[in-house]
């Protein structure tokens, strides 16, 4: 048996947590600047691999992600991503920069290496000078990396993590075995495959050829849309759920689909009916806490009121200056949302996941049906491929991959239709994907976005954006 040492959650919680959201666009400077601001600020954990890649490829200006490789535990680890990637003064635009390896059950080392050192160099940053929480954010459908970045935020001191997009029973388990130095493990869902799951697994001592450091379990806060998944998660996860992020249908990214049989509103959204509502009283009686998200930047009192014991939000902070989308990008988003022109599309088919998804109708970016068409379909990163099992091998489909090799690997067409390729377009957003067409994923409600540039006073065509802290004090004035 191993002695537990575990995160006091009355310590780490604050009634505003920051929402993770997409590819880098809450990276750890938006995460810090939460923190320091007096909320919980969450760094997005998702395809950080490749963020990292792309910076050290671009010389690390400033040196932070040297700075904080230069922390890490492990040494001789660091200097092996640094040595895969990094290019002094960065590479020149006539040379192209060096993809990462894609994900298997049998990742490539500088894959694996790259992932854990990511995930620890993100969180090092967000933390770096202050003792304020920090969270990191997943996806449970990308299920493949879980063990690395999870074993990377953790040798970075997280004080949280928050999982979406599936059902993530498995998660505290991870913890457990980590903290117990045992061989990581997890299983990842393969399509006809007899025994439904593979599992992935990694031993992390003969990895860095010695024993862990000590380490703090952090807390755990699964994402759920109704009292019945939060029930269930209760009842079968192997380990400790500290908390439920509850989040309605009107947050953005990826939303759980509606409840029954799939139906679409004359502009091909899907509609939510009353099965989808949420009980609150029943998440009370639940006896663990919970934050809402979805529309709650300006609803606060009236989650508190609803028994919360906070708020989650994302839109507000995805349009800070510190949040990670490009300069430009964001302006012409906020200009959109200061005209009053600015409206949302949730997309039941856009996302490769199969989760309804929510997309900024904008010009330049990918939900123009002109510059979707001109993208050759390719699947260049890969954290959204299914594995298959098909003629006795396991295969790797995207929907949003060539639709000849979806439909050679066993794919129905039809699921191909208007889906995008979401890693590639949501790493353009941030700039880690020059030759991509980017996509700005928000929530319905933009009028938070609008009220807090009035009240900051931020220019609007100017070099200057609302920041983390306006945000929360525009949260907590109403």
């Amino acid at each position: 048996m191993f002695k537990q040492v575990l995160k006091d959650i009355k310590e780490i919680t604050r009634p505003i947590i920051q929402g993770g959201m997409g590819v880098g666009v809450s990276g750890w400077k938006l995460a810090k600047a939460v923190a320091l601001a007096g909320g919980v600020g969450t760094v997005s954990g998702t395809a950080v691999a490749n963020l990292l890649a792309d910076s050290l490829q671009k010389g690390d200006k400033d040196g932070s992600f040297r700075k904080a490789l230069a922390s890490f535990p492990f040494p001789k680890v660091a200097q092996e991503v640094l040595e895969a990637y990094f290019i002094e003064g960065g590479i020149s635009k006539e040379k192209k920069k060096k993809e990462i390896p894609l994900w298997s059950f049998n990742p490539a080392r500088i894959l694996i290496a790259l992932t854990i050192c990511a995930n620890y160099s993100f969180v090092w940053l967000a933390k770096e000078g202050h003792k304020n929480p920090i969270f990191v954010n997943y996806l449970e459908k990308i299920q493949m990396p879980h063990i690395y970045s999870i074993l990377g935020a953790m040798l970075a001191d997280v004080d949280g993590v928050v999982m979406g997009a599936g059902i993530p029973a498995f998660i505290p388990m991870v913890f457990d075995d980590i903290l117990a130095g045992n061989t990581l493990w997890y299983p990842v869902r393969v399509t006809n495959h007899p025994g439904k799951y593979v599992h992935i697994k990694f031993n992390a001592i003969e990895f860095f050829e010695g024993p862990m450091p000590e380490m703090i379990r952090p807390i755990f806060f699964p994402i759920v849309s109704s009292n019945v998944l939060a029930e269930k998660l209760l009842k079968m996860c192997p380990g400790k759920i500290d908390g439920f992020i509850v989040e309605t249908d009107t947050a953005g990214g990826h939303n759980a689909p509606p409840r029954g049989q799939l139906q679409l509103d004359i502009e091909g959204q899907p509609i939510y009916g009353e099965r989808d509502k949420i009980n609150f009283a029943k998440f009370i009686n639940l006896g663990v806490p919970f934050w809402l998200a979805g529309s709650f930047a300006k609803g606060l009192q009236k989650a508190l009121g609803l028994g919360a014991s906070g708020i989650q939000a994302g839109t507000i902070f995805a349009f800070t200056e510190e949040s990670g989308i490009e300069f430009e990008l964001k302006q012409k988003a906020m200009a959109l949302i200061f005209q009053n022109q600015a409206s949302v599309f949730t997309s039941p088919k856009a996302s490769p996941t199969g989760f309804p998804f929510k997309i900024l109708r904008m010009k330049g970016t990918l939900i123009e049906k002109e510059l979707y068409n001109s993208r050759n379909r390719a699947c260049s990163l890969g954290y959204l491929r299914e594995p298959i099992w098909l003629n006795e091998k396991i295969l790797f489909r995207c929907s949003a991959e060539p639709v000849a090799d979806y439909i050679h690997k066993g794919g129905c067409e039809a699921d191909t239709i208007d889906c995008m390729c979401v890693c590639a377009g949501l790493c353009a957003t941030v700039g880690a994907r020059n030759n991509e067409i980017p996509l700005v994923t928000t929530g319905d409600d933009l009028s938070c976005v609008l009220e807090c540039m009035m009240l900051s006073k931020c220019g609007l065509f100017g070099d200057i954006n609302y920041t983390a802290k306006d945000a929360i004090q525009y949260i907590e004035s109403l």
